[in-house]
């Protein structure tokens, strides 16, 4: 369940060099920007942020879906709490704040969902959305890198 809505229970988490990924976008939100990391495929969303022990201020993880629905995540394998914009059409349609993480590796964490349908999700630090007064309604901006490639 966790990242993308596939049972992925016994995925060990790892450690992760955020500066490494090459899949890496930029995410504007009023006049807040955002360097993510892309999860576009069921093996990056089932991974998502599990195992990371921290991320940078103004970092995070953009789940992006081939189509809008309503899909779950939880906090499986999470070290930081987080804060969640469910975003359809570059635009805030929910807000979860302050998803904490689990106590112990053997607690199952409740499934978290958006009340409406999506094709993004944005996981940040928990309390920005707090601090930086987002709202449903805000607009998305994102800004999609391409990975680089070594020439031969």
């Amino acid at each position: 369940l966790f990242g993308y809505q596939t049972y992925k229970q016994y995925l060990e988490p790892q450690i992760y060099d955020f500066q490494k990924n090459t899949n890496r976008s930029t995410v504007f939100i009023k006049d807040i920007s955002y360097q993510v990391d892309v999860a576009d495929d069921d093996n990056e969303r089932a991974q998502g942020l599990s195992g990371r022990a921290a991320l940078g201020q103004n970092e995070g993880m953009l789940f992006i879906f081939p189509q809008a629905d309503v899909h779950a995540f939880w906090m499986k394998g999470m070290k930081i709490p987080l804060d969640f914009i469910w975003i359809n059409s570059s635009q805030i349609v929910d807000l979860t704040e302050n998803v904490l993480p689990p106590l112990t590796d053997t607690y199952t964490p409740p499934t978290i969902r958006s009340r409406e349908p999506v094709n993004m999700v944005l996981e940040i630090n928990a309390g920005q959305i707090k601090q930086h007064g987002f709202q449903i309604g805000d607009n998305v901006s994102v800004t999609l890198l391409k990975p680089q490639t070594e020439n031969p």
